[in-house]
């Protein structure tokens, strides 16, 4: 927790992503950690993925990402900053035929709920940064083992589509946009960010943010 009072408060919501592989990652090393390590005193980053959270479908074990954001916003409230890096959970086999238009459905429902329930310290909607997630790597024997069964040859065609569907969405909405396959990739599982990789997504969404911070 940080204790100073006019730190810029931003909520990191996301999926595996974002919660981090805990078991091998530490969390300096994950890139909420990284974030919250350039930008010290001055920013109160609050670090709150879910593995297997989708955007807006219904999963075993209180997976629907959207359910839970409502009750996320008032938890945290007040928030200046919000950033939202989901969709790849989405394009499961088990959701139907995987698109790029569907996952930024979903993700519009959460500028909804942030117009209703979120507010910073002066009452005003925070302001919204969508990262586009990184792109699925299928074929390697860790993702074989491991995810096969959950992610097609389509899912992974579709994870590559997703940066200008979430660009749109975020034009739309006056929010900021980050791809950040542009800067990260999947380590050895296909799947998932490698260390190098969250080092690097932390630097580019603080610059991304920079003028977030009013301390």
């Amino acid at each position: 927790m940080i204790t100073n009072p006019n730190a810029t408060r931003i909520l990191c919501y996301g999926d595996s992503n974002t919660w981090g592989d805990r078991t091998i990652l530490a969390v300096n090393e994950r890139w909420t950690g990284v974030l919250q390590q350039i930008l010290g005193q001055k920013a109160d980053i609050i670090e709150e993925g879910m593995c297997a959270r989708t955007t807006n479908l219904d999963d075993t074990f209180d997976r629907n990402g959207l359910t839970y954001f409502y009750p996320c916003l008032k938890s945290h409230n007040p928030l200046d900053g919000i950033i939202i890096m989901l969709g790849t959970n989405d394009l499961k086999v088990k959701f139907g035929e995987p698109s790029a238009a569907r996952v930024a459905s979903g993700l519009q429902a959460y500028t909804d709920a942030i117009t209703k329930c979120a507010r910073n310290s002066s009452g005003e909607t925070p302001k919204v940064l969508f990262v586009s997630p990184i792109h699925i790597v299928g074929g390697t024997p860790v993702f074989d083992e491991l995810y096969a069964d959950d992610f097609t040859q389509a899912s992974i065609s579709v994870s590559a589509q997703l940066a200008p569907e979430i660009k749109k969405l975020a034009a739309t909405s006056n929010s900021l946009f980050l791809d950040a396959a542009t800067v990260a990739s999947a380590g050895d599982d296909g799947l998932h960010i490698n260390k190098s990789g969250h080092k690097a997504l932390g630097e580019a969404i603080a610059k991304t943010i920079r003028d977030w911070i009013h301390v």
